[in-house]
């Protein structure tokens, strides 16, 4: 150790150096970040059925999978406020990362200054952007941990003599749990027999000798491991990851060989290469706001910390470099390049592509110690200067950190956006009549969400109790593979049958209601009869599209099979949205004025409609948007507000959209047709050169 300036650095102080930067570059926006995709559904299932229901719910997925999420809600006390699950993903990275550090240790003890670096690079692999789906990932991230801490036992099973047993059976049943359970992280497994090899390399046993130990060490976790692959592909058949063998052995044998060889290529650039140069693509951070200055000034002072802190600490760690370090320099670069070759094994053999960016970047996590290491190996060999790795390695941690940041930054907006879009659909719809399907052709950012996740939040804020685990809600997105659920959305009465797991929906596309939203607008309750889908048309760019394009085929079709009696304000049948995740209702911005104003179009309230209006005026809210103005238009009409409602209309002059230019000509003509005495139809018409 060495002591500097009244601390004491010591080899044990980097795990907490970990656990720092870990909450900079993933926890500052913690308490602003919610659920998305899986963990949306996977928090509504412990809620409606209860945590011990995750075995049977994982059961046709991934078996072992579900005794994870048992023993994580008992240790969280059953937690759904999204806070807790964050922290708690963060806690199973810092695991992932204290575990790698322990085993490059163990691998290699004399060699920590290198494999704290590859441990630093770990903590914010920039090949992994999906932290914040904490919900799954704190399980995958356990794993890992879990992978990483039986190769440490295994070693010291080999190195403890008196306690061979007690670590060599716990890293076997570490290693029977986390490689079935979890499935990312089977090729990985394949560079312990490397590893052992590495180490009676080490002790000087030589040829056959040396192939026996190996192999014998090894054999309880290869029995494991090929009774797992005997049973995954002969005899089970996973609910989301079937094997796609056929794709991968498809044409002929020079065929396969280099279209496999590409994609394996291709996984290794992406996971050294791309991963590591998109930090430094500006284009990935906010452009405006406070948080672009946030994210320069803490990589400033990550950095000067770092620099700092090696200079005085690194350069005690190795103890004898000169005769150590060659053992590392040879053994790092074939340990990495076997890691980044046999990682794709589970991801080639399920036919899914890896990648750099999101949702693909996912399976990079099992690429995470090969590109670190030999990151670091390469740093070391070209630059073969203390100062100079210490520089690069610093900047890399610091820039990758503040790439993290930007990517929590996005996750924080996503879940603005989503709790905007979920809160007008409760103000639009208080109440919705069960086995009712909400169909949308997309949202926003659509990658983030699913259908199954959408319909999880209905049934947790419209359905007090499930019974025989029959949902009462489902969401389909028809952008995505649960169009498949609707063999034809053209016509009505369709049924709509949907398993899932371990719970169901039966429905029927005459029990639907078709919704639209944009950021740029609130959500729409699309009905052919009361709010026309040309109210929207100009979002969809309707001008310039085919109207075959499924966008504009689909929202017809979806707007004409709306059924607006399924949706009521009957007190007794109010639905309740989770506040625990979704946090207490948001300010009363122009959107609820306008969603509670379609909810009164819906059963002509126009006074009711009025009375909003001008509660927005005197807030000083508008919108944008001139189709939001319709019920207002509408409503100010029909009670005898003809200047006010003529005088709403003519401000939008000149109208440049064709979409809002027929949405305005419809409504008056209407509004014409139940008026005939009055004389302001026909001027506003005129005024906006209405044809007939």
């Amino acid at each position: 150790m060495q002591k500097i300036k009244g601390f004491v650095f010591r080899d044990k102080f980097s795990p907490w150096l970990f656990l720092v930067l870990s909450l900079l570059a993933y926890g500052l926006f913690s308490s602003k970040i919610g659920y998305y995709m899986d963990d949306w559904y996977l928090i509504w299932f412990k809620h409606t059925f209860g945590a011990i229901d995750y075995i049977q719910y994982f059961k046709s997925d991934r078996p072992l999978m579900g005794y994870f999420f048992v023993v994580a809600n008992f240790i969280l006390g059953g937690a759904e406020k999204p806070l807790v699950w964050q922290l708690f993903g963060i806690l199973t990275r810092w695991l992932v990362d204290v575990s790698l550090w322990q085993m490059l240790n163990t691998i290699w003890p004399g060699a920590k200054k290198q494999n704290l670096w590859v441990a630093l690079l770990a903590v914010v692999f920039p090949g992994f952007t999906q932290q914040w789906i904490a919900v799954v990932y704190s399980f995958f991230f356990t794993c890992l941990a879990g992978f990483f801490f039986s190769i440490t036992l295994m070693f010291k099973a080999i190195r403890t003599p008196r306690r061979f047993w007690l670590y060599y059976i716990g890293s076997i049943l570490l290693m029977a749990y986390v490689i079935p359970a979890s499935e990312f992280f089977v090729g990985l497994e394949l560079i312990r027999v490397l590893i052992l090899w590495f180490e009676f390399g080490a002790k000087n046993v030589k040829g056959w000798q040396r192939v026996k130990k190996t192999m014998a060490l090894w054999f309880p976790f290869a029995v494991i491991y090929a009774l797992f692959l005997v049973w995954r592909i002969f005899f089970f058949t996973s609910f989301n990851h079937s094997l796609g063998l056929s794709s991968v052995f498809s044409g002929g044998f020079v065929q396969i060989v280099t279209s496999n060889a590409a994609r394996v290529y291709q996984a290794i650039v992406d996971a050294i290469i791309n991963s590591w140069s998109n930090p430094f693509n500006l284009s990935n951070y906010p452009a405006s706001g406070t948080v672009p200055y946030l994210i320069l000034a803490l990589v400033f002072l990550v950095l000067a910390a770092l620099l700092i802190w090696q200079k005085n600490t690194l350069s005690q760690l190795n103890a004898d470099p000169q005769n150590q370090l060659n053992t590392w320099q040879k053994q790092a670069p074939i340990l990495a390049i076997f890691s980044l070759i046999l990682a794709i094994i589970p991801f080639l053999s399920a036919d899914l592509t890896v990648g750099y960016l999101y949702p693909n970047d996912r399976f990079l996590l099992a690429y995470m110690l090969g590109s670190c290491l030999l990151l670091v190996w390469i740093v070391e060999a070209v630059g073969k200067n203390e100062w100079k790795s210490i520089i690069i390695v610093s900047v890399l941690v610091s820039i990758a950190m503040g790439y993290q940041i930007a990517n929590a930054n996005q996750y924080k907006n996503l879940w603005s956006m989503q709790k905007t879009f979920l809160w007008q659909v409760y103000w639009r719809m208080p109440s919705i009549k069960e086995d009712t399907a909400l169909i949308a052709y997309q949202l926003p950012d659509t990658e983030y969400w699913s259908g199954n996740a959408l319909s999880s939040e209905l049934d947790w804020t419209y359905s007090p109790s499930i019974q025989n685990r029959k949902t009462n809600y489902l969401f389909l997105l028809l952008n995505s593979g649960q169009k498949t659920l609707l063999p034809d959305i053209l016509q009505a009465n369709q049924p709509i049958q949907m398993n899932f797991r371990t719970y169901t929906f039966s429905g029927n596309t005459s029990q639907s209601i078709f919704v639209y939203y944009t950021t740029d607008g609130c959500m729409r309750v699309l009905d052919s009869k009361v709010t026309p889908p040309s109210s929207v048309m100009d979002n969809l760019a309707a001008s310039n599209l085919n109207m075959e394009d499924p966008r504009i085929h689909d929202t017809l079709s979806g707007s004409g099979l709306t059924n607006l009696s399924l949706i009521s304000t009957a007190t007794s049948q109010k639905g309740t949205p989770p506040t625990d995740v979704l946090g207490s209702e948001p300010f009363h911005d122009w959107c609820y004025y306008f969603e509670k104003a379609d909810l009164a179009r819906q059963s002509q309230d126009y006074t009711q409609i009025v009375i909003l209006f001008n509660q927005a005026n005197q807030k000083g809210l508008s919108s944008k948007n001139g189709s939001e103005y319709y019920p207002f238009i509408e409503a100010l009409a029909r009670t005898g507000n003809w200047d006010d409602a003529a005088k709403l209309t003519l401000k939008w002059q000149p109208i440049t959209s064709p979409a809002l230019q027929n949405g305005m000509c419809s409504l008056w003509q209407e509004l014409s047709k139940s008026y005939p005495k009055e004389s302001t139809p026909a001027k506003v018409i005129s005024s906006l050169n209405c044809t007939s």
